[in-house]
């Protein structure tokens, strides 16, 4: 334990020929200012830059034909809203809307629609796997440019469900574009977006929370990916 006495080091661990300790002590504290000051900046930087707000995963862990499934949450970007409906055996159909600001009128206002085709595989007790294949786009205003969005995706969930519980991993594999605007270049990448969903509730109404961490590859100046998707809302559900 060290113990310091009249504002001196122990003399077993200070030296006053090189006074090797209290020099690194104090580079230590005249760096780490710098360093926040650094990463301040940069953060600052980045949020002046044109970001991307992955929409909330729609998944609906389908088991049978007849389901609809539907959700509304509040994610880190705004609002969105998820259904789908299994209209033949072992294939169902998925639409979401996206409203990245919450539908306020600045910058972030934006509208964007996606749909979805896709097959699900129900195993065991409530198991059930899911892969989809999506497109869509909208109007996306980023850092004070109105620019147009498109979005195609691969979908894949592997999860459980059952009156009261569900949960599930998916997993997203993304190329997004953004069309030029003044400034602005068209920018376009390719992101990975795993993700965990949680739902807790009745057989009809659940709670339902998801977090995504996308990954981005090869990203644009002009594109940034925003890295973290949380979202928290209600989960319905319906047999036909």
């Amino acid at each position: 334990m060290c113990v310091y006495k009249n504002g001196e080091f122990p003399k077993s661990r200070y030296n006053p020929n090189t006074q090797r300790f209290g020099n690194r002590s104090r580079a230590v504290f005249k760096f780490v200012p710098k360093t926040i000051l650094f990463l301040f900046l940069a953060m600052a930087t980045n949020c002046l830059s044109p970001r991307y707000y992955v929409p909330s995963a729609n998944v609906p862990l389908m088991r049978k034909q007849g389901d609809l499934k539907a959700s509304g949450v509040f994610s880190t970007s705004g609002i969105d809203l998820h259904a789908a409906y299994a209209f033949y055996k072992h294939i169902a159909v998925a639409a979401s809307g996206s409203f990245p600001g919450g539908g306020k009128n600045n910058e972030e206002n934006s509208i964007e629609g996606f749909g979805a085709l896709g097959a699900f595989f129900p195993f065991s007790t409530g198991g059930v796997f899911e892969m989809y294949g999506g497109a869509g786009g909208g109007r996306y205003n980023v850092a004070g440019a109105h620019r147009q969005s498109q979005r195609y995706y691969g979908q894949f969930n592997l999860g459980y469900t059952s009156s009261y519980f569900d949960i599930a991993f998916l997993t997203q594999i993304a190329y997004t574009k953004v069309s030029a605007y003044d400034d602005w270049a068209a920018a376009s990448g390719v992101s990975f977006e795993p993700g965990v969903l949680l739902r807790l509730g009745i057989k009809n109404v659940k709670l339902e929370s998801q977090l995504m961490l996308p990954i981005s590859r090869n990203q644009h100046e002009d594109l940034k990916i925003v890295p973290l998707v949380f979202s928290l809302g209600v989960h319905t559900a319906f047999d036909f």
